[in-house]
């Protein structure tokens, strides 16, 4: 990810169906806190699976506000 000079990485399985992502934050929270070898650890152990997804017609307002809907209605 640092070479390639992003934040996240879509995890795919073998038919290119979205199973995840590995973001920046997953390595910081999940590996490196929690004291995980990055080396060995696999993406599996650490993606967030299912997220949600948007379409690039989609504004990011919109977005955000869809995002806090389904924070309040999961509490």
């Amino acid at each position: 990810m640092r070479q390639s000079n992003v934040g996240a990485v879509l995890v795919t399985e073998d038919d290119a169906h979205l199973v995840g992502i590995f973001t920046e934050h997953d390595a910081v929270t999940r590996v490196l806190a929690d004291g995980k070898d990055a080396r060995t650890t696999t993406l599996g152990e650490v993606m967030t699976y299912n997220p949600p997804v948007v379409r690039p017609r989609d504004v990011p307002v919109d977005v955000e506000l869809g995002r806090q809907a389904l924070l309040t209605l999961s509490r």
